[in-house]
């Protein structure tokens, strides 16, 4: 896209009640990313009157009946709903508000109101960059993964006999990114001594795993039917990409695509530097947002979107009806 002058961007967020640690550190990071930026064309405002974009950095955490009453009452999006969007990394998006999402299942995103981008956090593993400037690793495996089992897609790979047959394929418990250093550097190890590393999708349809296996310039296979690629790279030179229903035919296919593995792995970590790296993913993510508000139709009226989230329907279908949390709260008291 071209740009004929600077886009003044507005960052905020809707409700501080829902961050937790990491959220309030992304938060920062962005911030920062903003007032440091020096290629054009984004430049930070503080007044969201002015602002071409207003950007609400949202905490990744689950939306319920109280962020909706937050959302509704939000002034910036009663007053600018036409340039209002958001950055939302969280595992099950509802999509309630227009922006850029890493985890929008397939069947729920409107190309008018969302778009796919990478994940805008920085990773948990410090070690990554470290590991990524190794050259001589020697590679034992074909493929590996370790995971947690957080999918019946995850349990039927634990079960292949046929992939474990090809590299280790291991499943991690009582661990939620409170991992080891060791475990830490051990995970980085694992993926260098593999030329294929298998990215199935988890609680999130996206994998934040993929990322780190490009960075890491190994080859990423995703099997997750209802991620949605962020669009720009070429995905198809970097990426194997696998239909859920074919994991019995998946250590096959790889077998087949060994002898593409040297070039596919230099166009991984290629991709990951153009677009996914921290210093492009700021500006990456930012254009996402402006090409969303640039294409939008003519008619297009986020406005009138916004009435529906007080409907009695949308909040049937979200499951934020009284009668709703009272049944849930039942059964969790009951189980």
């Amino acid at each position: 896209m071209a740009y004929t002058a600077n886009v003044s961007v507005f960052l905020t967020t809707v409700a501080d009640d829902f961050f937790n640690h990491h959220h309030r550190d992304f938060v920062e990071c962005w911030q920062q990313a903003l007032d440091q930026a020096t290629t054009p064309p984004f430049v930070k405002t503080i007044d969201p009157s002015t602002a071409d974009l207003i950007v609400f950095l949202e905490p990744n955490s689950f939306k319920d009946h109280r962020y909706l009453r937050s959302i509704c009452s939000n002034r910036l999006l009663k007053e600018f709903s036409d340039k209002c969007f958001c950055i939302d990394y969280h595992n099950n998006p509802q999509g309630f508000l227009p922006g850029a999402y890493t985890s929008m299942n397939r069947a729920s995103l409107d190309p008018n109101r969302h778009c796919a981008i990478g994940y805008p956090n920085t990773c948990y593993n410090e070690h990554l960059e470290a590991f990524a400037n190794e050259r001589d690793t020697e590679m034992k495996f074909l493929l590996s993964f370790r995971g947690s089992a957080s999918h019946p897609l995850r349990r039927k790979l634990f079960e292949s006999t046929t992939l474990a047959k090809l590299g280790p394929i291991t499943e991690i418990r009582d661990r939620w990114f409170d991992h080891t250093e060791s475990e830490k550097e051990s995970y980085c190890r694992e993926i260098l001594e593999s030329k294929f590393v298998l990215c199935p999708r988890g609680i999130a349809t996206s994998s934040v795993r993929m990322y780190e296996v490009m960075q890491l310039g190994r080859v990423p296979v995703v099997l997750s039917d209802d991620w949605v690629r962020p669009p720009g790279p070429d995905w198809q030179s970097a990426v194997v990409f696998s239909p859920e229903s074919d994991v019995n035919q998946l250590a096959d296919r790889l077998i087949e695509f060994e002898h593409r593995f040297e070039a596919m792995s230099k166009n991984a970590r290629t991709v990951w530097n153009e677009w996914f790296s921290p210093k492009m993913r700021f500006s990456r993510i930012l254009q996402s947002l402006y090409a969303l508000k640039q294409s939008r139709p003519s008619n297009h009226d986020e406005r009138s979107l916004q009435s529906i989230w007080s409907s009695h329907a949308f909040k049937k279908q979200h499951g934020f009806l009284l009668s709703q949390r009272i049944a849930r709260k039942m059964r969790r008291m009951t189980n």
